[in-house]
C-alpha cells in the first residue's frame, strides 16, 4: 500500500466526536463504548482513536440483529 493509499485510508477514519455526532449519544458513551471494548475501534499511537465506518456499519447492523443489549 503506497503512502497515498494509507493516507486516505486515515481521512476516512472518523473521530470519536464525529461517531458521537453520527449515531448522535454523548461522547462520553462513544469513549465508554471504546473502554468496555463494545465497538470497534482503531488506536493510533498510544491515545488516538479512530473508527472505520464501515465496521461501524456492521457494528450496528449486528446489534440490530441481536436484542439490542449488547
Amino acid at each position: 500500500m503506497s503512502i497515498i493509499q494509507k493516507n486516505q485510508l486515515f481521512d476516512n477514519l472518523w473521530s470519536v466526536e464525529r461517531l458521537s455526532e453520527y449515531l448522535s449519544v454523548p461522547i462520553a458513551t462513544v469513549r465508554d463504548w471504546v473502554y468496555k471494548r463494545k465497538i470497534p475501534f482503531i488506536k493510533v499511537g498510544d491515545r488516538l482513536i479512530r473508527f472505520n465506518p464501515s465496521d461501524v456499519f456492521e457494528w450496528l447492523a449486528e446489534r440490530k440483529k441481536g436484542d439490542g443489549h449488547s
